[in-house]
């Protein structure tokens, strides 16, 4: 059984009503379904490695840590549509913070009092369109366009709130101890260990 653990963070009902029906689009059009499998959601950081953290789903430590970021406003502004080297693809809609930066000062705050593996300094909060699609050039960039097209037209370009912060643990027993999180598994499974209602 492989386990990690991820933060996620959960727009607004009103943003999530766009984006859904957007993703729906493009999943429909070109026959890509992973995406469709998974909660929509915005990985706060990358998996971290189950030997990071022990019982994590009772720590209070990484609880009262949680808390403390719950105090801020969170708001992000998407910027535009990303595509991933591939195959497979992934095609993301990159975003950026309004308010500060409490994304930097949370992952800072984790990777020092839990010697966290795979939080990347670089990485910003992202939503996923298509994920994980097997295909070729040619139609990867088709839907390039249609996802440009949806974001500069269907209202992806607005800022939203985030509402949630949430802990979540992923499980697949095919992947093995070495999963990564660009390795695609075909019984994941996810558990809500905890949220936190933002402001």
């Amino acid at each position: 059984m492989a386990i990690r653990y991820s933060f996620i963070l959960i727009p607004d009902p009103s943003f999530l009503r766009v984006i859904h029906t957007a993703r729906q689009i493009l999943c429909n059009q070109f026959g890509c379904w992973t995406a469709e499998m998974f909660m929509l959601h915005m990985p706060l950081i990358q998996y971290f490695e189950e030997q990071s953290v022990i019982n994590i789903e009772r720590s209070d430590v990484i609880i009262n840590v949680l808390n403390n970021y719950s105090n801020f406003e969170w708001e992000m502004a998407p910027q535009k549509i990303t595509i991933s080297e591939g195959p497979p693809y992934d095609l993301k809609i990159k975003c950026k913070d309004i308010v500060g930066d409490p994304f930097n000062s949370l992952r800072t705050h984790l990777a020092q009092q839990f010697n966290l593996k795979g939080i990347n300094s670089e990485y910003s909060p992202c939503i996923q369109l298509l994920e994980n699609f097997e295909t070729n050039t040619n139609i990867i960039e088709e839907a390039h366009e249609m996802a440009k097209d949806l974001f500069d037209n269907f209202g992806l370009d607005t800022p939203f709130a985030l509402k949630t912060l949430q802990l979540v643990k992923y499980e697949s027993k095919l992947a093995g101890e070495n999963w990564e999180q660009k390795h695609w598994s075909s019984d994941i499974s996810w558990d809500i260990l905890d949220s936190f209602r933002l402001r």
